[in-house]
């Protein structure tokens, strides 16, 4: 039934396309919003024999950080609909290896994420909260990882969304709230969850520049088919970074990202605080 449903909605997104009005001025736009990558390594030796010493360049654990950012999009634009198509891959890892101990590896973010969006344009508002297009959408997904931690399988979900959103404003880049569905088939009990979601992304101007960049996403978890203990009941999001361009498509951004989730059943709420400098290439190829 799920599947029928994910196949509907994926119909429903490619029937778009030729029912929209024709446009004037449609066109394909293909944007690279974000490469970077991040590889630290520290290489301490003999660092068992200088334990006591007040000097951390020789008492230091070596380490290796791996952190890298990938987000392409594709879109398609006309007067009366936008079709979106979406890549974003995220990897994070540390590797420790402690004095007299054996190494460590650690996985900070591991996602690989598929959309594809299609919103029908019902009206455009040219002067409240700085303009903004308003609409119905229909997205597809599907996400899963590179790795898999030792004790877990790899996380698989297909997810599909229906709602209505506010976009393409001066300030406010997207606001939307949405029904769920997911199909989660990470473990060999498959499950499907119904949600509600809500979510913004939102654009300061702070000088020629610079910008700040602030965005949310919550989803709550109200129906589980096949529950099982490793269901959350509700995820949480937010993310806020200052982006400053400091040559022609490349940019530095510190920031601050927050993750929240709760499983259910379980009395403790889980929860993920990052913050950092980002140095990011991102180019508008047409």
């Amino acid at each position: 039934m799920t599947k029928k449903i994910f196949l509907i909605v994926v119909c429903l997104l490619l029937a778009g396309l030729s029912y929209a009005e024709e446009a004037q001025n449609s066109a394909w736009h293909l944007e690279l919003r974000d490469l970077s990558l991040q590889i630290t390594n520290t290489d301490v030796n003999n660092a068992e024999y200088y334990q006591g010493y007040s000097n951390p360049r020789l008492t230091a654990d070596s380490q290796t950080l791996i952190q890298g950012n990938f987000d392409l999009m594709s879109k398609y634009d006309r007067e009366k609909m936008l079709w979106a198509n979406n890549l974003l891959m995220q990897y994070g890892q540390v590797t420790l290896k402690p004095v007299g101990e054996d190494k460590v590896k650690n996985t900070s973010v591991d996602k690989i994420l598929f959309t594809t969006d299609y919103t029908h344009k019902l009206f455009k508002a040219e002067d409240f909260l700085g303009g903004f297009t308003f609409g119905p959408f229909l997205s597809a997904g599907y996400q899963t990882e590179f790795t898999k931690e030792e004790d877990t399988p790899r996380y698989r979900v297909l997810r599909g969304k229906a709602g209505l959103r506010l976009f393409e404003g001066k300030y406010l880049k997207d606001l939307y709230a949405a029904t769920v569905i997911e199909y989660d088939f990470t473990y060999p009990e498959e499950v499907t969850k119904y949600a509600w979601e809500a979510g913004f992304k939102i654009e300061q101007p702070i000088n020629d520049k610079s910008k700040a960049v602030y965005t949310a996403m919550i989803r709550d978890f109200f129906h589980f088919d096949n529950q099982n203990v490793n269901n959350l009941s509700y995820e949480l999001e937010l993310d806020a970074r200052l982006n400053t361009e400091i040559m022609k498509d490349l940019a530095v951004a510190p920031f601050i990202n927050y993750y929240q989730g709760k499983g259910v059943g379980n009395d403790k709420t889980g929860s993920n605080l990052y913050i950092g400098v980002a140095i990011s290439y991102k180019k508008l190829f047409f």
